[in-house]
């Protein structure tokens, strides 16, 4: 009897996954998606003589490459691997590299692009022009040769974290006339600048990110966006840490709270440079004197430092540590 019913809960399961598989659509060249539902890519797809390999023009519909490559190796000058402008488009495990935009949604709502590993385009690996609510997480995006890894334009209420940016020619992150956007635990590196905050975008939250090694600043904040909080940041070996002509219109740390904060200190106030040369005297993990941002007159009031090890508790540990070595020897 037992053995029945485990051959038949095999049996129903095992329909159930073919069904789910059958209710997917395989794609083998670029097309365009019309309907609803779940679509994949049954192999690599690479072409010279299209401006857009996949065009979704159906709400509520997930692509998944499943780690199959969309490669454009032609000559037009504008061409997108992936575009849409429906609602509801998840993008996820593709590999895309050489178009002039890699991915390219208008006018989007609650898109998901996640787990993609987008290269060398010639534009922006992805860009998302007048977009509300996306989630941008888990990508990879770098050898961007113009342009910037992320290029946001007019696009509100985004969540964009846990994405790599590096080795692109313009910003790893760039936001223009972008609002009220969440940007965290992101790794930028190697870049021309680390995020862009550009014409007008204000209310933006970037924090939790760690941004090293842009040749020229970690972080810039245009004259025109204003109310952004920028806050438990690790910001070091960048040309300039920080640059901000708002002349005080950010905020630059939050209010003193418990952590542990992106160095490993026990309090979350605002953020680490590199280049800050100021003393923790009390032991809090931050700097007594504000870290001053280039250009405009906006200071960072609660820099974070790794705390100093205390003189006189190294002196007291090294006198417990001969008296326990004399002793183990024989000596006391």
């Amino acid at each position: 009897m037992k053995k029945t019913i485990f051959v038949m809960t095999v049996m129903i399961i095992s329909s159930m996954l073919l069904q789910t598989a059958s209710a997917a659509t395989a794609i083998t060249s670029c097309t365009k998606i019309t309907s609803p539902g779940e679509y994949y890519l049954s192999g690599d797809i690479t072409t010279n003589c299209v401006q857009k390999c996949i065009e979704i023009n159906a709400d509520n519909v997930t692509l998944n490459c499943e780690g199959h490559m969309i490669r454009y190796n032609g000559f037009f000058s504008t061409t997108t691997g992936i575009f849409s402008e429906k609602d509801d488009v998840t993008i996820t495990n593709c590999v895309i590299r050489g178009w002039s935009s890699g991915i390219t949604l208008g006018g989007t709502e609650n898109a998901n692009i996640s787990y993609n590993d987008i290269l060398y385009c010639k534009m922006s690996g992805i860009r998302l022009v007048e977009c509300t609510y996306p989630n941008i997480h888990d990508n990879e995006i770098h050898g961007s040769t113009i342009a910037h890894g992320l290029d946001l334009w007019k696009t509100y209420w985004g969540n964009i974290y846990d994405n790599e940016m590096h080795s692109n020619e313009g910003s790893g992150i760039y936001l223009s006339r972008s609002n009220q956007n969440n940007v965290k635990n992101n790794t930028i590196h190697n870049n021309e600048n680390g995020i862009s905050v550009q014409t007008d975008s204000d209310k933006n939250e970037i924090r939790n990110n760690n941004i090293s090694f842009n040749a020229l600043n970690g972080i810039h904040i245009s004259c025109d966006s204003i109310s952004n909080r920028i806050f438990n940041n690790y910001v070091a070996n960048n040309t300039y840490s920080a640059s901000d002509r708002s002349y005080g219109k950010n905020s630059w740390n939050t209010t003193n709270q418990t952590g542990p904060n992106i160095i490993g200190g026990p309090y979350i106030g605002g953020n680490y440079f590199s280049d800050y040369t100021g003393n923790d005297t009390n032991g809090d993990g931050f700097g007594e004197t504000p870290y001053k941002i280039k250009w405009g007159c906006n200071s960072d009031y609660l820099p974070l430092v790794i705390p100093e090890f205390p003189v006189m508790f190294l002196s007291v540990g090294l006198i417990f540590l001969s008296l326990f070595v004399r002793r183990k020897n024989g000596l006391l």
